[in-house]
């Protein structure tokens, strides 16, 4: 969704290699030996682990942190959880 909202269009598609590297690290797909080209539809299908890092560096954190607000990530859910011992009701990221 956050994709869509900030500018990557219904088109975008990337080569999923299995793998992508940032800095020293190297971030893995499921699919070791990579997805080939993949869109919006087959990232989705096969969980293309590779599409959404790519996608998630082209529109930025910010873009993403937006979306999710819009979501309610970080709001009270009006519903009592008990976790620890502690009443919680945000609605978070499991931190």
């Amino acid at each position: 969704l956050s994709f869509l909202e900030h500018g990557i269009k219904d088109n975008y598609t990337v080569n999923c290699s299995g793998s992508l590297t940032i800095g020293n690290r190297n971030f893995r797909c499921w699919k070791s030996t990579g997805h080939d080209t993949v869109n919006f539809r087959k990232a989705i299908a096969e969980s293309c682990d590779d599409f959404f890092y790519k996608g998630s560096l082209k529109i930025g954190i910010n873009k993403i942190s937006q979306t999710l607000g819009k979501l309610g990530f970080g709001e009270l859910s009006g519903i009592d959880q008990i976790k620890n011992g502690k009443k919680k009701d945000l609605i978070s990221l499991g931190m």
